[in-house]
Order: structure tokens, then C-alpha cells, then sequence
């Protein structure tokens, strides 16, 4: 879907007033366009590993530490990871 503003109305139909929306893509692109949530994810992923994120994906994390520069992941696998920022998703028991 793409779209221009929000159009507000009277009961009898007739236009009030609208609020644009502004062209957040560039002039080239519409003002406001729908996505699948599946291309909002990849465009993230890729944005992410282009800026240095690391992916375990899968991983089991065994525990997590702080560290003087941020903090340690222990993995299932006995591998650990350095990092300042970590998301962990669907973490069950971790100590």
C-alpha cells in the first residue's frame, strides 16, 4: 500500500481536513509504503552485519558474564563471545 496524508472527514463525507505524510524514502519513492514483516527482517539483519553484528544463530547460551569492556557469552559449546551489546530471544534458565 502506499499513501500520501490522512484524510479526515464529516459524517456527510466531506473532507475536514488531511495530514500529509512525509516522503521519508526520497522524492522517488512514496510517502508512506507497507513491507512484510519477512523483508523488515532481512533488511535488518543485512543493515546489522554491515555494521559489525555477529549472529549465533541457534546458539545455546550457557551463561552470561560482565566484563570490564562490556560482557561474555558462555555458549553450550564451551565458545564464549565478547561483546558490548547482545540480544539473547527465547532464553530459558540462563544463570
Amino acid at each position: 500500500f502506499a499513501y500520501r496524508g490522512v484524510a479526515f472527514v464529516d459524517p456527510e463525507g466531506r473532507q475536514v481536513f488531511e495530514i500529509a505524510t512525509p516522503s521519508l524514502a526520497g522524492a522517488r519513492w512514496p510517502a508512506a509504503m507497507g513491507m512484510t514483516y519477512g523483508a523488515l527482517l532481512e533488511v535488518l539483519h543485512e543493515a546489522a552485519l554491515g555494521q559489525g553484528a555477529r549472529f549465533h544463530w541457534g546458539s545455546a547460551v550457557r551463561r552470561v558474564e560482565s566484563t570490564a569492556r562490556g560482557g561474555r557469552i558462555h555458549f553450550a559449546d564451551d565458545a564464549h563471545w565478547d561483546a558490548d551489546l547482545a540480544l539473547v530471544a527465547g532464553a530459558q534458565g540462563l544463570v
